[in-house]
């Protein structure tokens, strides 16, 4: 059984080593990539005018091509910006979306625009707990730094 198996290997190395050389062969969705361009063409003399023969020569009054104008060279000072995180309220906490999938929304009702939408397992940064009497909460997906509201019954504290 070795021998047959070491046989079979040494076959299909010797397919593969032989068939699968490049022959110049092009896929077809790259033909349009292979096409070289030609050689430079090739300089072909003009004929020597004769002498007798009267010879025009073009000179323009303005140079065919300008130099470009190099801009004035300007030295920038590099500054340090500082982008202040807002504090979070003292219930900040992470929560965990206990529902299949939920929808982050602008304000504190079904009836405002969705942001976002989170499914199960997701983590938050609970902003404000209980944010409106109905039971909404403000929310950021840290992520991405979406905040909205999500219905409160939809969050849990236990991490999945």
């Amino acid at each position: 059984m070795f021998r047959l198996t070491a046989l079979l290997s040494g076959v299909i190395f010797l397919v593969l080593l032989i068939g699968g050389q490049d022959r110049g062969q092009v896929r077809q969705g790259l033909m349009a990539a292979a096409v070289v361009p030609d050689a430079a063409p090739a300089i072909v003399a003009a004929p020597v005018p004769e002498p007798d023969a009267t010879v025009a020569v073009f000179v323009p009054a303005q140079p065919v091509r300008t130099a470009p104008a190099i801009p004035e060279v300007v030295p920038v000072v590099a500054a340090a910006v500082i982008v202040a995180e807002p504090e979070p309220t003292p219930d900040a906490r992470i929560a965990y979306v206990d529902a299949r999938s939920i929808n982050v929304r602008a304000g504190p009702s079904t009836d405002q625009d969705i942001v976002g939408r989170l499914t199960r397992g997701e983590a938050v940064l609970v902003v404000q707990a209980q944010a409106s009497p109905n039971g909404w909460t403000l929310i950021r997906i840290e992520g991405d730094g979406i905040e909205g509201y999500v219905a409160s019954r939809l969050l849990t504290d236990l991490a999945p």
